[in-house]
This record gives structure tokens, C-alpha cells and sequence, in this order.
């Protein structure tokens, strides 16, 4: 008998760039990717300036969601038809009662300000995905495009409307009605505090999220705008939160811990420890590594891996649970990143005069990382020009623009295979993942630096280059030794557990894409590890559409992979696998839906 097929939309939001998919789930094969939107290029207002106070969630209308997480019953706040009617409009303000219109329609007409890049992907047959259509431009209204028409600069709410929209035009002659016919929405909550499971979106886990908003406010308060205008449109499926920090939560409480009293301070009755991020990335990769090197479950599986994008961590996965990561209390400490200054002495801010809490956390947030030395956040540029030093082949030719540069080899060509075998195809590139964007839906930033502040310096660029591979090397090997023993293990797992068996996976948009990066780091660290890349296949990677792609030379101790990560395709399995079975607002106590089922791989 086939099993149930199910649909669910999984929404994944940075800070001026959303994703949304939609998937088709049953348990005897993996989710089947039938579209996906992207939108970047906008602004969202709400978060500037961080640190004002987020609408607590009894501050707006919880009338269309219970405590345990169902729809009112028929009748209570509005009718399908005024859901139709609200989902249509196009001028909803952050804020804004959902249900009220906007001003007279010729005069928002004539001040609208939407400006947003978006690229739609739909399913071929068989749920292999294409691109159909790339779009930038200012939207008008029109019988032949959706249209994003607001008086504004179109925030983070206006473009998942917009998004809604365009995803719904797509699904509707394969016979499947978005706003009435989905199963769950799945969102992905960057910090979830001690949370061990998703989790079902009532009253009690959206405040329990929202008292964790400052850890990551940019992404919380994303998540949080997204859950409630989720509650507005969706009347008859459920909302989950599927959350970074859970991936995170088995790593030993001597490696979680500080070095300062917990009595120093409370955050909200949390503790004050290492939490990490990049969990959905992490757990995907695990799954579909294992999947490739035919491992019969995460627990024959030890990797290093390293998420390198305008966010950057890096993670020690033992038996198929995270032993260690680089991000900590929040995702400013560990690796640097496109503005996030990484690991440096605490004390540097104090000989500041002036600053108060805010000036120090904004400049180390969004006015550090490589972009305070070079002036862009694009790393591609910055990879680019040192490159001769790695390699024979001339550099890739650049036009200076990062959305116009086409020298990153990740866009495949012809079709991708059946998503089912053995070793898992990627689905056709979007935009932002050909050409990393600095504002993807990881722990980005607001203010990032574009490439039109790049100075150009080659001191600068060689500097920055040679410091970033310097850190991600000494993490690598670290990492390894992490693996290859450590407090909690006994003698006989140490000798059972060899470097052999330890592999080393890049991904994230810079790691997927950069070629010259993955060259460097490896050469840093690899003759104290064993490692050796392929050159060829170093340089080939993304160009036969594989999610995951073996780099490694054959002779290397331990393998090498690079692997084109899916947060949103992972939420779907999580979903697929915990079905029914999620938490119910625990406060962080064991739940299922987790991922992974009893250890093993659903493919």
C-alpha cells in the first residue's frame, strides 16, 4: 500500500532574504522538492536597531492558534474567504492589523517603492527541479506577474506574502491549494535555547523563542514576523519550529561550559554556555554524507565539517552527534565572518572610550569581518585574486560584481538524476546559491558592506585570505583531535577510532564555491592530517549537479567531500520523520521529530 503523501512549505529567512519551498513527503523515499522561491535584495526595516523591544506574542491576537497548536474552530476571527482576501493584498504593514486595506489603492499605487530580486524554481516530473523564470525589477501591477505593491520599502512580511503568492500560482494547476491543503509549515528558528526537539508553535514555545530573540536578533525576529503572518494565513496547518541550536545540544557539558560564574548573570533562567548554530545545515550534511559513504547509520559516522558562507562555523561530529562547534553563546564567537569579527580579546572594547553596550555589539556584528579590512563582504573577490597562488589554471574572469560573477562552477548542467540514489544529486541551483549572497538565510548580518566599498588592495585581500585559511586550518585540526580522542572516551575507542575514518566535508556558500579556499586550508593542515585533494575534482565540483562531491585524492588518510547543504530539505525530513511525534511547548525536555528516527537513514 503507498503511504500518505503529505505536503508541507518549509520558510527559511535571513536578514533581507527568504527562501520558501514547498515538499512532498511520505516515509518510503526522501522529500520531493516541487518548488522553491527566493527573494533578496530588500530591506527589512524591522530590524534595524536590534535591540528594540519585540512585540511579545500576547501583544497580538493568538486567537487562531490553541495551546495545542490546532485552528479555532470554524467561525472564530475570519472566514476562509476573508483569508483569501487578506493573502491577496499586497500592502500589508509590519504591525498592521492583517485584516485592515491600505490607503486608497491609486496612491499607494503611484508611491510604491517594491524592489526585490526573486527566482522561482518548479518541479520537472519525477520532482527534479528547473529554473523557470529569473526576475529583477520593480513590480507593477500585472495579469502576467505577481506584484509586490506597497507604499514602502517592502519589508520581510511583504516579500513572504509576495513569495506565497507566487508559490501558489505555481502549485495551483498541479491541483494543490497552498493556503487550504498543506499538512505542516516548517520554520527554521536560528536559536532555540535549550530546546531538544522541534517544536509545535503555541502561546508558550513562541514566547520561549522570543526570550531568546537577543541571542540572535536578527534571525529570531525574522522567524517570529514569519510564525505569526504564517498564523494569519494558513488556518488549517499546523506551524513548527525546527531550530539551529537543537543539532548542538549532545555536545559534553565540559566543552559547552565558560570559564566565568553561572551566577554571574541569568538570561531569562537559561544558562550561560555554548548553544552553536548552523544545527539544520549540520544534521543534513551528516545525512547525506552517510548516505553517499553507504554508512547503515549516523553512528558509523565522524566528521569534521566546516559551514563556510558569510556566516562561518565549523563542527566535530562523533557517532553522528556534535561533539563540538565553533559558534557559541551566539553566532558572533568561533570563525569570522563577511561582518562578524569571529573570536578576539574581549578587552580590545574596553580601551574604547564612549561606546555602551550597543555601539560595541553592533561594531562587532556588522563592522568587523573580512569587510572592515577589505571593504566587501564578497569573499569570492577576495579568493579570486589569490588564486594563482593555489594553482596552475588562470584565474576565473570577474566583473567586480558579485550577483554578476559567474566564475563559481555550481550551476549544473542537463537535468539532475532521480534524487533517490545512492549518491544524491542537487537540485538545480537558485540564484543566491551560484553566487553566495552576503544576506543569505544564515547568521548574516544588516549592514553588510557590498563590493562597491572594496578597496582593491592585494595586501589587503592576500592578508585577509591567509588569516581566514589560518583559522579554518587550526579548527580542522583541532577538530581531529577531537575525534581522535578525547576526555570522554576510553583507550580501546581511541585505537578504534582512527583518523581514517574521520572525513572532512566544506559547504555553506563560500566552502561549496570556492575552490581556491578548500585548496588552501587543505594544504595548511593537510600534512599533519594525512589529507590530499584531487585537484581535478577539486575544480569540478558543482558541475554534475551532486549535493555531495568527493574532492579527496586516493590517497589521502581521510576522505574530503563538499557537500551543497539544504536547510529547508532538511526541516522536510525532519518532518517526514517525526511525523506526529514532535514537542508540545516542553522547555527543552527530549521530544521526537528530532531527525534520524533510531539512527538510521530514511532514503
Amino acid at each position: 500500500m503507498e503511504a500518505r503523501q503529505q505536503h508541507v512549505l518549509a520558510v527559511n529567512a535571513g536578514s533581507s532574504s527568504l527562501k520558501i519551498a514547498l515538499f512532498r513527503c511520505n516515509k518510503e523515499r526522501a522529500p520531493v522538492c516541487l518548488a522553491k522561491v527566493t527573494a533578496s535584495g530588500f530591506q527589512n526595516f524591522e530590524h534595524q536597531g536590534h535591540r528594540k523591544r519585540i512585540p511579545h506574542p500576547t501583544d497580538a491576537p493568538l486567537s487562531h492558534v490553541q495551546e495545542d497548536g490546532t485552528p479555532p474552530e470554524q467561525g472564530d476571527e475570519t472566514s476562509s474567504k476573508d483569508v483569501e482576501e487578506r493573502t491577496d493584498n499586497d500592502g500589508v504593514h509590519v504591525g498592521a492589523n492583517p485584516l485592515s486595506r491600505q490607503d486608497d489603492h491609486d496612491q499607494k499605487h503611484q508611491q510604491r517603492q517594491g524592489h526585490v530580486t526573486w527566482d522561482l524554481y518548479g518541479a520537472r516530473d519525477g520532482g527534479e527541479l528547473s529554473t523557470l523564470f529569473e526576475k529583477d525589477s520593480v513590480y507593477s501591477r500585472s495579469e502576467s506577474e505577481p506584484e509586490l505593491d506597497v507604499d514602502h520599502a517592502p519589508s520581510m512580511v511583504d516579500v513572504y506574502r509576495l513569495l506565497l503568492r507566487i508559490m501558489a500560482r505555481h502549485a495551483k494547476p498541479k491541483g494543490l491549494n497552498i493556503y487550504q491543503e498543506l499538512h505542516c509549515i516548517c520554520h527554521r528558528i536560528v536559536h532555540g535555547g535549550t530546546y531538544q526537539s522541534p517544536q509545535l508553535v503555541t502561546p508558550t514555545s513562541l514566547q520561549q523563542i522570543e526570550l531568546v530573540a537577543s541571542l540572535a536578533p536578527l534571525h529570531n525576529a525574522a522567524g517570529i514576523l514569519l510564525i505569526k503572518t504564517s498564523l494569519e494565513v494558513f488556518k488549517s496547518a499546523p506551524n513548527m519550529a525546527y531550530f539551529d541550536t537543537t543539532f548542538h545540544r549532545s555536545i559534553p557539558l565540559y566543552r559547552r561550559t565558560y570559564f566565568i560564574s553561572p551566577t554571574l548573570f541569568t538570561l531569562h533562567g537559561l544558562p550561560i554556555e555554548k548553544y552553536g548554530f548552523h544545527g539544520l545545515s549540520y544534521a543534513y550534511i551528516q545525512r547525506l554524507v552517510g548516505i553517499y559513504m553507504g554508512k547503515k547509520s549516523k553512528e558509523d559516522l565522524n566528521l569534521v565539517v566546516l559551514h563556510l558562507g558569510s556566516g562561518c562555523s565549523g563542527c566535530a561530529i562523533e557517532h553522528g552527534q556534535s561533539v563540538d562547534t565553533s559558534m557559541g553563546l551566539t553566532p558572533l564567537d568561533g570563525l569570522p565572518g563577511g561582518t562578524r569579527s569571529g573570536s578576539v580579546d574581549p578587552s580590545i572594547l574596553f580601551q574604547v572610550d564612549g561606546w555602551d553596550r550597543t555601539d560595541m555589539e553592533d561594531y562587532l556584528n556588522k563592522k568587523s569581518g573580512w569587510a572592515a579590512l577589505t571593504g566587501t563582504t564578497d569573499f569570492a573577490l577576495i579568493a579570486e585574486s589569490q588564486r594563482a597562488r593555489y594553482s596552475h589554471h588562470p584565474p576565473a574572469k570577474t566583473n567586480g560584481h558579485h550577483h554578476k560573477t559567474h566564475h563559481h562552477p555550481h550551476a549544473a548542467k542537463g537535468p539532475p538524476p532521480n534524487n533517490n540514489a545512492l549518491e544524491p544529486k542537487a537540485e538545480s541551483p537558485t540564484a543566491a546559491e551560484k553566487h553566495p549572497d552576503p544576506q543569505a538565510p544564515s547568521e548574516s548580518n544588516a549592514n553588510a558592506n557590498t563590493n562597491d566599498n572594496a578597496n582593491n588592495d592585494p595586501y589587503q585581500y592576500r592578508l585577509v585570505f591567509d588569516m581566514f585559511v589560518d583559522r579554518c586550518a587550526k579548527l580542522v585540526a583541532s577538530y581531529f583531535a577531537v575525534l581522535g580522542g578525547g576526555a570522554n572516551q576510553s583507550q580501546a575507542q581511541n585505537q578504534s577510532q582512527s583518523q581514517s575514518q574521520t572525513g572532512l566535508v566544506f559547504a555553506g556558500g563560500i566552502g561549496e564555491n570556492s575552490g581556491v579556499l578548500r585548496q588552501a586550508i587543505v594544504a595548511a593542515c593537510g600534512g599533519l592530517l594525512g589529507l590530499e585533494l584531487d585537484v581535478q575534482e577539486n575544480e569540478s565540483v558543482g558541475r554534475r549537479g551532486r549535493v555531495v562531491h568527493e574532492i579527496g585524492a586516493k590517497g589521502s588518510r581521510s576522505r574530503v567531500f563538499v557537500c551543497f547543504t539544504d536547510e529547508s530539505k532538511e526541516m522536510a525530513w525532519q518532518y517526514q520523520e517525526g511525523e506526529g511525534e514532535v514537542g508540545q511547548g516542553d522547555g527543552g525536555k527530549e521530544g521526537g521529530g528530532g531527525g534520524g528516527g533510531e539512527g538510521g537513514w530514511e532514503v
